[in-house]
């Protein structure tokens, strides 16, 4: 209980320090916007609250220096029905290749769905239709300095397309993680520094702090964020072994965007000897929920 008021403490302390911001001049001034929506299927279950944590193969787009923490390769799989017609698909792969050195790489993938085509003198439409898309494929190192201590670096390169038009950009992330510093695992991680066709990429601090309790069972983690074009917002998740079989997750987030929604998220995992398989929800109102359903393989 002592463990669990400290940590609520330092929690508090890190609300009331990080500066939240009532407007932000830079909103809708990046490009590569679709870089901001979150991989995998943990972190959204936790509220974004992730860069502490960082202990699976998705912590190539959360915190690239996590990936240093797992000792054997993995994949990692999902998928989310996001909203409208929209949806997109991510593949991490993680594999250490020498004593405290770490490589992985993955692809997402992002449709838009059939947009009718229209002209000035078509209103009702051509006949045509055509599907916007976006892509980023990241390479990543990470490498642990010390026995607790790791960082890492994710080199991204992206495209985006509507019809015959495409962009094309790059963009670098790097990362910190220091596990348990008196008992608190600590993160860091700048993302998306860069830009594309000119524009700068949504780029993001993120700290974040992550605790476990219950005989390790219980972790708690809690993060806060400083986009370049939004008001900062702050995330708290948890996620609890319910027995060897069963995890369940849940998080909020205080991220704001004109009343769209996304704050909440739940989910749960399934631990199946070396294959996981992740489920989580995002309700956005009025626009719907977002399913995410993933799967990952110990090799």
């Amino acid at each position: 209980m002592v463990r669990l008021r400290s940590f609520a403490s330092l929690i508090l302390i890190i609300m009331l320090t990080f500066p939240v911001f009532a407007g932000n001049a830079n909103t809708g001034t990046v490009g590569g916007a679709f870089l901001k929506l979150g991989n995998g299927v943990r972190a959204p279950a936790m509220g974004e609250a992730f860069t502490a944590v960082a202990d699976d193969a998705s912590a190539i787009y959360w915190n690239p220096a996590g990936i240093a923490q797992l000792k054997a390769q993995e994949v990692s799989m999902s998928y989310n029905t996001y909203l409208q017609s929209t949806n997109y698909s991510t593949i991490h792969y993680v594999a250490p290749i020498l004593p405290g050195q770490t490589v992985g790489a993955s692809i997402f993938y992002m449709g838009y769905g059939d947009i009718a085509e229209t002209t000035a003198t078509s209103r009702v439409g051509t006949g045509r239709s055509f599907s916007p898309s976006g892509t980023i494929g990241t390479i990543s190192y990470a490498y642990q300095v010390m026995e607790n201590l790791f960082i890492g670096a994710n080199f991204k390169a992206l495209n985006q397309s509507i019809d015959s038009y495409a962009e094309n950009g790059t963009g670098l992330d790097f990362g910190l993680l220091l596990k348990d510093y008196r008992g608190i695992d600590i993160g860091a991680v700048v993302q998306n520094i860069g830009s594309v066709n000119g524009a700068s990429l949504p780029q993001t601090l993120k700290i974040g702090i992550a605790r476990k309790f219950i005989d390790s069972n219980l972790v708690i983690a809690f993060d806060a964020n400083q986009p370049k074009d939004n008001n900062a917002f702050l995330a708290l998740g948890g996620e609890y072994q319910l027995n060897p079989l069963l995890k369940i997750r849940a998080g909020y987030n205080t991220k704001s965007e004109e009343g769209a929604g996304g704050n909440f998220g739940l989910g749960l995992g399934l631990n199946l000897s070396r294959f996981t398989v992740d489920y989580a929800y995002v309700p956005y109102g009025d626009l719907g929920g977002a399913h995410r359903v993933g799967l990952r393989v110990g090799l």
